[in-house]
């Protein structure tokens, strides 16, 4: 390798070694980091989007992926050779977090723009079955054996899917005075408390006449606090129950048992006083029939 070649390598390093520049990649970063929980394999883009978008932000390689980092005009400059091993690092981390049938499908796409437009064209859209599926879901969901917080969680996770899927409007005319926006994200917000409230068991029906006549109306996160304290007393009322109920049992076999004692003690007594009464018999004709011997 000559000079040349050499300066050149080192010029390319420094700048993917320089923390303050968009190609700085750190001395961690393989290519086959697993930088979300689950794969994707066809099932909850939106999810995993939102996953991979996050930690493609925390290494500050997100402008990859859309479209704010360019490509340099300049191939043949050393900021052309950092931008392009930062790519194929990319791309090998998102090829690394899909399904092995979807990554073979993106494999020969040049860059990791391509092929995060490539998957959101495929499943980045959101039909009208996908909707009436979450909403189903949705009015099909109640507590029953669920705890609060399992139940909250089920229901926020159905809400924010909807919303990904089907966002409210928003005014982009920057000229509203009247705060339609805000008025319509008020409404959404109190008709999330009253299904959070109406799913809930029938044994929180008082906190929910509570919450309801509340002026004004609380939002879900409020409600949520106001119900888990209700939960957790009747936990400890039921628990204190059952160990009284516990208690009672014991007490009542312990009860059992003592007249149990007794009643053998008492069947023994009665059994020596009989005993005794037969010897006293047998001894009496015993005599009786001595005396007439002689």
């Amino acid at each position: 390798m000559d000079d040349s070649s050499t300066t050149h390598t080192n010029q390319v390093n420094q700048i993917n070694q320089d923390p303050s520049s968009i190609y700085y990649i750190h001395p961690s970063d393989s290519c086959t980091n697993q930088l979300v929980s689950v794969k994707f394999n066809g099932e909850g883009f939106n999810n995993w989007k939102r996953s991979m978008m996050l930690t493609l932000s925390a290494k500050n390689k997100l402008g990859f992926v859309n479209g704010t980092i360019s490509i340099p005009e300049d191939v043949s400059s050393d900021e052309y050779k950092a931008w392009q091993r930062c790519n194929d690092l990319v791309i090998s981390w998102i090829l690394f977090n899909l399904d092995e049938n979807i990554a073979r499908s993106v494999l020969f796409l040049k860059t990791s723009r391509a092929i995060w437009r490539d998957l959101e064209e495929r499943f980045g859209y959101a039909s009208m079955p996908q909707i009436s599926s979450l909403e189903q879901k949705l009015s099909e969901l109640h507590q029953g054996q669920l705890t609060v917080s399992e139940f909250y969680t089920k229901l926020k996770t159905l809400w924010d899917s909807l919303d990904d899927a089907y966002p409210l409007p928003t005014c982009t005319c920057e000229k509203c005075s009247c705060n339609l926006t805000g008025r319509i994200q008020k409404m959404q917000q109190e008709q999330r408390v009253l299904q959070f409230l109406m799913k809930l068991n029938d044994n929180f029906s008082v906190v929910r006449g509570n919450i309801l006549m509340m002026t004004p109306m609380l939002n879900v996160t409020q409600a949520y606090r106001l119900v888990v304290p209700e939960e957790n007393h009747k936990e400890v009322s039921n628990q204190t129950s059952q160990n009284d109920a516990l208690a009672f049992v014991a007490d009542r076999r312990r009860f059992n048992e003592n007249r149990g004692v007794l009643t053998i003690v008492q069947t023994a007594k009665s059994m020596v006083t009989v005993l005794k009464d037969v010897l006293r018999f047998m001894g009496f004709h015993l005599v009786s029939n001595l005396g007439k011997g002689k």
